[in-house]
């Protein structure tokens, strides 16, 4: 095998489970046509769940989790009906999520046997770093003839609004600091390294922090993968509604205002990554496809008009960027091959878009450079350097998302309401009785 096929998807599920029977078909709709189902599909989620469930997490989050578990089973075996192939199986590695933002990834069984472990981090960067806002991050291993094919992936959502650009930059800086790898409890490998590889090979010293002891997402021998709702807009100030007229409709021609590429140059995310302060170092494949938020209709928008919620306006908040392959690549290398990367029907459960990417990578280890300078490419001087605090800074936020998520369960729902007004009138009903019971 000369390359290794990816599959990237990131959606923003609205604080709702999916629709298995609605979201399958759609789920490799960015698949080159007549293709094979790629080896390793990932999968990030924003909103995965209400706060309550996403903050407790374990059996609480498990509902909306199965609802994508089943989604891939049904898409994998619709899709091997298609393609009369009845082998294409996948096998859940890991799912990680701080608080409502998850990252899922699985692997064909034709590479199964080549992943060797697992590593994950997270963090969040919402209220306390509590992680209604956050990123989480997978780095997987595979064995390539004796060596290590590393991939990281980072599933991400970043501070909403128009006018939080900079809030935003600010949390793409605190991401980057604060993703530090460890070994993954939470995958099938519940090991101290990835298998029998050397620990030096997966965790290179190179990374910018100045400690050997800490990995983050930039590493010389690792690909970098980013998916999520980056929340990055098309305008600093709310549209008002003089401005309603010019929202992209799917009838308008290229050169005329209601075309989606007339707002496409004041993208937030694109005019701050050129100019340096966020997401370094990472690309995008060019924008071809309507912006993915905010629709109002929770309806599938049909081929006339799109629905766009009046306060916001329409925006690319959803989207997939890679790090290209190093200058010190071997010369016959194939090279990463990019393929469709597609906005896929709104789903009835959110105001977004899922977008996905499909593309390709040499199946072959990244090599530590020779004599490459830091200041040539970004994997061997990461941008911001690495909290040495990272793990008491988290397992802090992770004890209030604990506290917070209960308490939204029993201050904000119907079911913990109705739980809070049973326990009141038992208790009422107790003291009723005893009182009666001290009379006698």
């Amino acid at each position: 095998m000369d390359n290794l096929s990816l599959y990237i998807l990131t959606f923003n599920c609205g604080r709702e489970a999916v629709d298995p029977a609605v979201f399958a078909p759609e789920m490799f709709s960015a698949l080159p046509s007549s293709s094979t189902l790629p080896s390793i599909l990932v999968i990030s989620l924003q909103e995965v769940a209400p706060i309550p469930e996403s903050f407790v997490g374990g059996s609480w989050l498990a509902p909306y989790t199965a609802a994508i578990y089943q989604s891939v089973a049904l898409a994998a075996s619709q899709h091997a009906v298609s393609q009369g192939d009845g082998q294409n199986v996948y096998v859940h590695q890991i799912t990680r999520n701080v608080g409502m933002t998850a990252l899922m990834v699985f692997v064909h069984s034709r590479i199964l046997q080549d992943v060797k472990g697992i590593e994950d981090a997270a963090i969040g960067v919402g209220w306390n770093s509590m992680g209604n806002k956050g990123a989480v991050a997978v780095r997987l291993g595979i064995s390539v003839k004796g060596d290590l094919l590393l991939l990281t992936f980072v599933g991400a959502h970043l501070a909403h609004g128009e006018d939080a650009c900079e809030r935003r930059n600010a949390d793409w800086e605190n991401i980057v600091r604060g993703l530090v790898f460890q070994p993954s409890t939470d995958s099938r490998f519940n090991l101290d390294s990835f298998s029998n590889i050397d620990e030096a090979e997966l965790l290179p010293a190179e990374h910018g922090s100045g400690s050997s002891e800490l990995s983050g997402i930039y590493t010389s021998t690792s690909h970098l993968f980013l998916a999520g709702d980056l929340n990055y807009r098309t305008s600093s100030t709310a549209p008002t509604t003089a401005d309603l007229p010019l929202f992209p409709q799917p009838t308008a021609l290229p050169d005329e205002p209601q075309h989606y590429s007339q707002i496409l140059p004041n993208d937030q995310l694109n005019l701050e990554k050129n100019a340096g302060r966020t997401l370094h170092g990472l690309c995008e494949k060019e924008i071809n496809f309507p912006p993915t938020y905010k629709y109002s209709s929770m309806s599938e928008p049909d081929d006339k008009t799109w629905h766009w919620a009046p306060q916001r306006w329409p925006s690319w908040c959803d989207r997939i960027l890679y790090r290209p392959l190093p200058s010190w690549m071997p010369q016959k290398t194939s090279g990463m091959h990019l393929g469709p990367y597609h906005a896929l029907p709104l789903m009835p459960t959110s105001d977004h878009r899922p977008v996905a990417l499909s593309l390709s990578i040499p199946f072959m280890a990244i090599p530590e450079p020779a004599s490459i300078k830091a200041a040539e490419d970004i994997r061997l001087a990461q941008p911001f350097p690495l909290d040495k605090d990272y793990r008491v800074k988290r397992a802090w936020a992770r004890q209030q998302e604990i506290a917070f998520g209960i308490a939204a369960y029993y201050g904000w729902t119907w079911k913990g309401n109705g739980v809070v007004f049973a326990g009141l009138v038992g208790s009422l009903g107790g003291w009723a009785v005893l009182r009666g019971l001290l009379a006698t």
